[in-house]
């Protein structure tokens, strides 16, 4: 079928929110490059849906479900299979002690749904908290828990028991402090509240490694040791959510590393699969034997497929064999580096941040003000599109308008440059228009 065919079908046969139905519509894809339906290539700076790690098609993950494909692709969730046991070993390995079992799931959603279930028998409390930058999927606690996501818009009441405090997004800084001077405030005044209005215990606090969807907002030096605190004084579970940070993404094999702490859960999917739908939730023997006796259950279709855990094992090989948490931290600075200069050249970029292969630029509509330039980011990052460059627009309910950054482990410095000429070229035309 042709563009105006499929474009057609979209339309009148597909239900997408939010509903998309101009082109480009995509055929294939190979590395860092994907073309649409009219051979028009396009150079994707997002990897997808932040998950294509190793690239589009990447050889070994297309050797991995070849694999799968002549072994086992299903097996009933109630039974074992070889390649999802190898997977959990594996898991177990590269974490931090204590934590060491993981149950492995579809989306990073049921994820964190199951965290919070685990939590709750854990701890006996019944209530969690979050972050307003926080973005934990589109499933109904995990609506609850994600304030920076409009997903929720029109809905009515959300799952009750949740709490939102102020997260560290030090550009916006919710409680209007400066950091290093602040000490966190947010995060006292956050726990503050969280105490004051909490009915009873309360069982987990959620948080990323970096608040991805809410706009790349990496938490100030010393934060996340703060946190870890505070939920270790309450008795609480820190849930990490590592679905966009882990295993490289962010120049470490996890983000929590480079914080300085352990999380008493921690969940895994996007940068877990290549593509492939699979995620993982992990906690501590010690968790896990306590739940274990008091009931804890969870199961579904597609836990512990081995389909999915071939193609991790094949990744997480990959990322081994050639370095690549080291090749995301030299890319990610070179990236870093040329962000910057960007920023020195556009009045519309407020901010530059984040780690490793997972970028944003923030857009304002003047530097003074901070206003978001919501209106502007969108234009930017569709005439970007047409000049064959991908890039997501993220941000906070209020302000979408960060432009991410977040390519494929083996980005060349000469695609980099390329994606950052097509973006200054469409800041320049945006700011001339203004």
């Amino acid at each position: 079928m042709n563009e105006k065919e499929l474009l057609a079908i979209c339309e009148e046969f597909t239900l997408r929110t939010p509903n998309v139905s101009r082109p480009p519509i995509f055929r294939r894809g190979k590395g860092t490059y994907i073309w649409d339906v009219n051979g028009k290539e396009y150079l994707d700076m997002g990897s997808g849906q932040m998950c294509a790690t190793l690239g589009h098609n990447h050889p070994s993950i297309v050797e991995a479900i070849h694999r799968s494909c002549q072994d086992l692709i299903h097996s009933s969730s109630y039974l074992l299979a070889e390649k999802s046991l190898e997977l959990a070993w594996r898991i177990g390995k590269l974490v931090s002690p204590p934590l060491k079992a993981s149950m492995l799931l579809s989306t990073g959603s049921e994820a964190n749904e199951v965290a919070l279930t685990i939590a709750k028998i854990y701890t006996g409390g019944y209530e969690a908290a979050c972050f307003h930058t926080s973005y934990t999927g589109r499933t109904a606690m995990a609506k609850a828990t994600s304030p920076s996501s409009p997903s929720h818009k029109g809905e009515g009441p959300l799952l009750p028991g949740i709490f939102t405090m102020p997260g560290p997004y030090c550009y916006r800084c919710a409680v209007k402090k400066t950091f290093p001077e602040c000490q966190f405030t947010c995060l006292d005044v956050g726990f503050e509240m969280l105490d004051l209005w909490a009915t009873g215990p309360v069982a987990a606090v959620f948080a990323e490694g970096i608040f991805g969807p809410g706009g790349i907002i990496a938490a100030p030096p010393g934060y996340f040791k703060a946190l870890k605190q505070k939920c270790t004084e309450r008795g609480i579970l820190l849930v990490l959510d590592e679905m966009q940070t882990a295993f490289g993404r962010c120049g470490a094999m996890f983000a929590y590393e480079q914080e300085g702490i352990v999380p008493d859960i921690l969940t895994l999917s996007k940068t877990m699969g290549g593509g492939i739908a699979i995620s993982s939730t992990t906690t501590s023997s010690e968790i896990k034997k306590t739940i274990m006796e008091r009931g804890f259950f969870h199961s579904a279709t597609h836990a512990f497929d081995p389909l999915p855990a071939y193609v991790v094992l094949a990744i997480l090989d990959t990322v081994e064999k050639d370095n690549l948490v080291q090749r995301s931290k030299e890319k990610g600075d070179y990236l870093k580096k040329g962000l910057r200069e960007l920023g020195k050249n556009h009045r519309l970029i407020g901010d530059v941040r984040g780690r490793g292969l997972l970028q944003g630029i923030e857009l304002v509509e003047d530097r003074e003000s901070r206003k978001p330039a919501e209106k502007e980011a969108a234009w930017v990052s569709r005439r970007c599109i047409e000049k064959g460059l991908l890039l997501r627009m993220l941000g906070t309910l209020h302000s979408q308008c960060v432009l991410n950054f977040s390519p494929p482990f083996y980005v060349t410095e000469q695609e980099m440059d390329k994606a950052l000429n097509i973006l200054d070229e469409s800041l320049s035309e945006m700011e001339r228009r203004k």
